[in-house]
């Protein structure tokens, strides 16, 4: 995902379409849907007859990518007409009934290559992942809306899996272009490093700075039949992390464009506090001045898209119009490029 020139176009309708990726390394646990009493643990793995009579496949799981962050990820898919092999070669894709998406005769040659269904996606994961094993996701995010009994709206985000493998100690992982690593399967392991990355490129309908982060509003154009469709994200960069990239972001404008690099996080954040037990018999507990016993104790949680780096050379000013950013107002003065 580098530069601008890789801009999708849908050929039908005209419209701009972004790219989404994730890719995690972690362990499979189970994912607990509800809180207290009413919290369970929801099954890897479920086949489900739809009320028009369709099976459905569906997959969802909990992948701590490190000791304490804990991503949902999920797939689901019915039985299809058709399936659209590609060709990198030809640059064209090919309809193919479904029952023969597995057999290599029907394709044109052997240039072309079918994306794993999610209905198939779903069935081996379920033969292959177990709980507490460890392995290897990628795939592309899903942005909605949630609105609750009191109309006001939340973001909402799903991780959607296109491939997955299983993981062993010290499997060699390629992150990104340029980088491979061993991975340690054990997250106490001096030498554990996490694989969490996600590569999105986004609008911005506008930013607001905090004492410790930028907030950045956005926009992410999904595929249309009939167009394109905006939906809204919220990202994050940390002054602590790169005080010059959260600078940076301060300087966008309504409609810009920009590729970034970053971390999914749904993580606690943990502070040292002193100690509170006191004991009332303490001849000492009067004393000013002595050495305190302190804990780690979690001060917060830190969720959501944190952005930590951009793709350089994609920043483009005044891309997006009013009517892919769904909100008529006047947009902000253009800039020059604010990473340069």
């Amino acid at each position: 995902m580098e530069g601008k020139k890789e801009l999708k176009i849908n050929k039908k309708h005209g419209g701009k379409e972004f790219k989404s990726t994730f890719h995690f390394v972690g362990l499979v646990k189970p994912h607990i849907k509800g809180i207290g009493d009413k919290a369970q643990a929801m099954p890897l793995y479920t086949e489900k007859e739809t009320i028009n009579g369709n099976l459905k496949r569906d997959v969802q799981f909990d992948i701590y990518t490190s000791e304490f962050n804990n991503i949902k990820v999920a797939t689901w898919g019915m039985e299809q007409e058709y399936v659209y092999p590609y060709s990198s070669v030809d640059k064209k894709s090919v309809e193919i009934k479904w029952n023969d998406r597995d057999n290599k005769s029907k394709y044109p040659n052997d240039s072309y290559h079918l994306i794993l269904p999610p209905w198939d996606i779903a069935k081996a994961i379920n033969d292959n992942v177990e709980f507490d094993k460890w392995i290897e996701v990628k795939g592309h995010y899903e942005f909605g809306k949630y609105t609750n009994d009191e109309g006001k709206e939340y973001p909402t985000i799903k991780r959607i899996i296109d491939s997955f493998d299983l993981v062993e100690d010290g499997q060699e992982i390629k992150i990104g272009k340029n980088k491979t690593i061993n991975y340690i399967c054990d997250f106490k392991a001096s030498d554990f490093q996490e694989i969490n990355r996600f590569d999105l490129e986004i609008g911005i309908k506008s930013t607001y700075e905090n004492e410790d982060n930028i907030i950045i509003n956005g926009v992410f154009l999904a595929y249309g039949k009939e167009a394109s469709v905006p939906q809204d994200i919220k990202l994050t960069v940390f002054k602590e992390r790169d005080e010059k990239l959260a600078k940076g972001f301060t300087k966008m404008n309504r409609g810009d464009y920009i590729k970034v690099i970053g971390v999914d996080n749904n993580r606690p954040e943990f502070s040292l506090i002193p100690k509170t037990n006191i004991d009332d018999d303490d001849p000492f507990a009067d004393l000013e001045n002595q050495e305190e016993e302190y804990k780690y104790a979690i001060s917060g949680n830190k969720k959501g898209l944190e952005i930590v780096r951009i793709v350089k050379g994609s920043f483009s000013k005044g891309m997006l119009s009013e009517e892919e950013l769904e909100i008529n107002e006047v947009p902000f003065i253009d800039t020059e490029d604010p990473f340069q």
